[in-house]
């Protein structure tokens, strides 16, 4: 199947695995990735900086397809700054921002 959205991401099929809170993890993104799909994961759901990036480098290390981050982009998160940092410095394919302006994400 061919779309704007598969040659975009480099995907099989048009799905994107949705973030889940406390419930995606690097086994469903690798999953995801393997099925041709894409998928994203919450920020939060790593709670320190190394966790993060350790769990980027982890879906990197098993897979070559694209995935993204999901990062709360309002005041109640006070880790945005490292996890946006994070995720440019790691490369991730795609950034999905909630609950505020993504001004700063798209400007970084």
């Amino acid at each position: 199947m061919s779309t704007a959205l598969t040659k975009m991401l480099n995907i099989k099929y048009p799905i994107i695995m949705a973030p889940m809170f406390l419930v995606s993890n690097t086994k469903m993104i690798i999953a995801a990735l393997d099925s041709g799909i894409t998928g994203a994961f919450p920020a939060l759901n790593y709670r320190t900086e190394e966790d993060l990036r350790n769990a980027i480098k982890e879906i990197k290390s098993k897979s070559s397809g694209m995935f993204g981050v999901n990062l709360i982009v309002n005041k109640s998160n006070i880790k945005l700054g490292y996890q946006l940092k994070v995720c440019l410095e790691e490369k991730v394919g795609f950034i999905i921002t909630s609950l505020g302006s993504p001004r700063e994400v798209i400007k970084q």
